[in-house]
């Protein structure tokens, strides 16, 4: 690793990222799946990856919905004409004639349903405040103002989320959802001054354009190439997307340069890795499906549909977001449940100086989500702060024109550089990936009360006693791997050389592979996606149903909803019932996710949600006015409730059938043979 470590040339990479940033659409940047700039960058980048010497290089494609945005305008007409002012719109909307939308603006607060009570807005233009990282999303917002029959939609900032930086700041974000009226975002400075003249009384109206191309199913793509390892079919993959709104410095131009920066230094330094490394920087991370929730990281499902062959053989999978800045107070990364163990123990050894912190990977909200839904092992490191106070935080200039070179900090890129390097070749060097699934099995038990698992689910003693032996399998078996990997590193250090070892990392491989496969499984058949793009185990969406309309049902009996109906009003997407119209509600919280959407990564990984407007909004109604007799309302609860514990015995049946498939995948792996060779060479040196 040393010499690795002296390789290392950061100037480099950074020269990468900035030329990547000379690849846009428009002279204010972007070069997002499908246009040109996607396309001249993707060629370029193949031929950067030949010029140092990766092997195999390849550029494929992939099917995209493409959203070439060029620019847009607003211009009040009156009272008075002003200058135009430049705006930007949400990721696949579309665009507006040549001469414009033009109609009176009329101020609708944050665009819940209260703030239209006594306004018409058909025909107009309505000017929202959204701060979409804290309160609603976009999706939400505008399909009200639609609701409502408002032909357009001006949005602006208050004070927090994101465009918040400075007040000529222009925010680009995904709409995630079906919204079939334009919309453009407004800098937080113009967005006053007009809220002013709308409190002030003043009746104004603008004229909107926006210039956008949007080409449906069209050709986006990925590059990669390889350092061939020892052994060519286990695969390390080195990501990040190219693909970018704006500049995209940070995010994410800052990627390709540390995968390049790594790649150089890994052939300059004559690494000789166990693993195939595939370094892959796609597009269509930003936006890739229009009309879907899941309308990003299209690449990545893409590549991981492409390439099973990676995912099956896969032994890390490290992706890169923002490697040329830390807004953290440590190391943290996110990876793969059952290799947080091992990541801690590789961490640790490193002694970083702030420390570290590993967490299980929650939410797709890269493209490490995706593969690890996939059943890949993987890990990205945490730099952006998201959520917090600070003005500097990186969700306030994220996806906006201040994600420019300015942002750059070497040392952290260079500190990157040399850490990730380290982390993907410790685990190149194991022979066992050292996977710890007894992770799996508590986080899924971890969630549901015994007592009333009982009561649910017949079959849960039989389920609880497979899981207890799952997890005394997993034990041994991780325990056994560490060994494994434990003497391997000892018969190094005492002078054995890596070629002599290629028997025991072949049969440690083959070992491996089921390892893979339970992985696979787990990923594939426990875990599905909740509301938020969030990873969750199955049941738990229809068990955390069935106990709170349980719960719901014995107040309402008492004449008096209160904590379970307040619980039930929070949990998913059910907060949209009291600040938004039922269709809005319908089209967010429930079409969303059912079969109707475009195929996607979400396709099919979501288990049905209950439509709970109608009955959350006649509670509300009578628990407002007084009145204690709920009968109606039990009714309707008793069926959703039966409804929903139909779909959680079906789930957990499958879950149990899933977890039946990985104990017999354990009883199958055998490190014992690998040790005693291990050991017999380590006696025959020592003698």
């Amino acid at each position: 690793m040393e010499n690795y470590l002296q390789k290392v040339d950061s100037d480099y990479g950074f020269s990468v990222a900035k030329k990547l940033i000379s690849f846009r659409n428009t002279e204010k940047g972007f070069r997002l799946a499908g246009t040109r700039a996607e396309n001249e960058a993707a060629d370029w980048i193949a031929e950067e990856m030949k010029s140092i010497g990766l092997q195999e290089v390849t550029k494929e494609s992939l099917r995209a919905d493409s959203w070439d945005f060029r620019e847009a305008t607003v211009t009040v007409l009156s009272p008075n004409k002003s200058e135009s002012m430049e705006v930007c719109s949400f990721t696949f909307l579309e665009g507006t004639a040549p001469e414009g939308i033009t109609g009176e603006v009329v101020y609708v607060g944050d665009g819940t349903r209260g703030n239209y009570q006594g306004i018409d807005v058909k025909d107009k233009i309505v000017l929202i405040d959204t701060d979409a990282y804290y309160t609603y999303w976009y999706n939400s917002i505008f399909s009200q103002a639609e609701e409502r029959g408002a032909k357009a939609v001006i949005a602006t900032v208050m004070d927090r989320g994101p465009g918040t930086y400075t007040d000529d700041i222009i925010s680009v974000q995904d709409v995630m959802g079906v919204v079939n009226i334009p919309a453009v975002m407004m800098t937080k400075g113009d967005g006053d001054k007009l809220r002013t003249m709308l409190k002030e009384g003043k009746h104004i109206t603008v004229n909107i354009k926006a210039d956008i191309r949007l080409t449906e199913n069209a050709e986006a793509h990925y590059v990669h190439g390889k350092i061939i390892g020892r052994n060519p079919n286990r695969y390390i993959l080195v990501c990040g997307h190219y693909d970018a709104y704006w500049d995209g410095f940070q995010d994410n131009a800052t990627s390709l340069g540390a995968q390049m920066t790594i790649a150089k230094a890994m052939i300059d330094s004559g690494y000789k890795p166990e693993s195939t490394f595939v370094f892959i920087t796609n597009g269509a991370e930003e936006c890739g499906i229009k009309d879907t929730y899941f309308d990003f990281a299209t690449g990545a499902a893409a590549i991981a549909k492409q390439h099973p062959e990676w995912i099956s053989n896969m032994a890390l999978f490290n992706n890169f977001e923002n490697p040329a800045i830390d807004q953290t107070d440590k190391f943290k990364v996110a990876v793969t449940g059952s290799y947080k163990k091992a990541f801690d123990s590789v961490l640790s050894k490193l002694e970083l100086d702030n420390g570290h912190a590993v967490f299980p990977t929650r939410i797709v909200g890269s493209d490490d989500g995706i593969f690890n839904k996939a059943g890949a092992p993987t890990y990205m490191r945490i730099s952006a702060s998201f959520g917090e106070e600070n003005p500097e935080a990186m969700e306030n200039y994220d996806h906006t024109q201040y994600d420019n070179v300015d942002r750059y900090e070497p040392e952290v890129f260079d500190f990157n550089n040399r850490i990730h390097g380290i982390i993907d070749m410790s685990f190149d060097s194991m022979p066992v990936l050292p996977f710890d699934f007894t992770w799996d099995v508590e986080n899924y038990m971890n969630f549901m009360d015994e007592n009333i698992a009982e009561s649910l689910y017949p079959a849960y003693p039989e389920l609880k006693v497979l899981l207890e032996s799952i997890n005394e399998k997993a034990v041994k078996c991780y325990n056994r791997a560490i060994e494994v990997n434990r003497l391997t590193e000892r018969i190094k250090a005492i002078g054995i050389d890596k070629e002599s070892l290629s028997g025991v990392y072949d049969q440690a491989w083959e070992q491996s592979r089921i390892l893979l496969k339970i992985n696979r499984n787990i990923h594939k058949e426990i875990y599905k996606f909740g509301p938020f793009s969030n990873v969750i185990i199955g049941y738990v969406q229809p068990y955390e149903y069935v106990r709170v309309l349980d719960a719901l049902a014995e107040e309402l009996k008492s004449g008096s909803p209160a904590a379970a109906f307040t619980e039930l009003c929070e949990l998913d997407n059910n907060f949209l019932i009291e600040d938004f119209d039922k269709r809005v509600y319908e089209k967010v919280a429930i079409e969303a996710f059912d079969s109707s959407i475009p195929e996607s990564w979400g396709y099919g990984e979501t288990l049905p949600f209950p439509d709970l407007y109608d009955v959350v909004t006649a509670i509300e109604y009578k628990k407002n006015s007084g009145e204690t007799n709920f009968s109606g309302e039990i009714l309707e609860v008793k069926a959703i409730r039966d409804s929903q514990h139909d779909i959680l015995k079906k789930t957990m049946d499958r879950e149990k059938e899933a977890f039946y498939d990985v104990a017999k995948l354990l009883d199958t792996i055998d490190f014992e043979s690998i040790i005693s060779i291990e050991k017999k060479i380590i006696e025959e040196t020592e003698k």
